[in-house]
């Protein structure tokens, strides 16, 4: 089902932060990182070491990250589309700042972008193209897609391929066979959605409905569910 889309203009101030997580590692490994469309500034602090802070780019295919045993990250994920001084924010950072004094310098050094936010939300909304997307929104493609490269740098069929997949994968095993489930989730047919899903995740949605444990380890809060 297709929410409707507010046309600009019409929408309030988005939020900054989505949500704060914490990570410890318990042996030297690598953890998996699916791309949600949101980027997350990171505090990784190991022992013997002095902590490093970072802002993720935006993930756009699954990666595989290594860590050592014993570090400790600390994060804290920011809305899909805000727009972050980077040089700002790990220069206002400092060692031995508690949580709520880091989320201050987020919000100093973040801004919130309605528009953006507004056209990520209906590009989630189960829409089934861009260039529906921009007739609901009331603009026209062409500003759709410069609004969206220029802030977020991936263009809106990004958007909407990810939303798809990630809301695609939240219902496995909640519907019907996976046919059913590529029909409602509005790809061609079931290999469409297998292709997209091993672009996303780097897993067949056989292999992730297999795996009891899968969405628990990998599947975190961000763009489209």
């Amino acid at each position: 089902m297709i929410s409707v889309c507010k046309p600009y203009g019409t929408f309030a101030q988005p939020p900054v932060l989505l949500e704060h997580w914490e990570f410890n590692a318990p042996r030297r490994d690598v953890t998996t990182v699916l791309p949600d469309g949101c980027r997350d500034l990171v505090i990784r602090r190991g022992k013997g070491a002095r902590p490093q802070c970072f802002v993720t780019g935006l993930a756009t295919e699954c990666d595989q990250v290594p860590v050592r045993a014993g570090d400790h990250f600390n994060g804290f994920r920011l809305h899909p589309g805000v727009r972050i001084d980077v040089d700002g924010l790990l220069a206002s950072l400092r060692d031995g700042l508690d949580d709520v004094s880091i989320i201050t310098r987020l919000h100093d050094f973040t801004t919130p972008l309605p528009q953006v936010a507004e056209s990520l939300a209906c590009l989630a909304s189960g829409v089934p193209s861009v260039n529906k997307a921009a007739a609901m929104l009331g603009v026209r493609l062409r500003s759709l897609q410069r609004l969206l490269k220029r802030e977020t740098g991936q263009a809106p069929v990004f958007w909407l391929r990810l939303a798809r997949a990630r809301q695609a994968v939240a219902r496995l095993g909640h519907t019907g066979t996976l046919a059913d489930l590529a029909c409602d989730a509005g790809y061609a047919d079931q290999a469409h959605m297998t292709r997209e899903f091993r672009h996303w995740f780097g897993a067949t949605p056989h292999r992730i409905h297999a795996d009891v444990g899968w969405l628990t380890r990998n599947f975190a809060a961000g763009y489209g569910a």
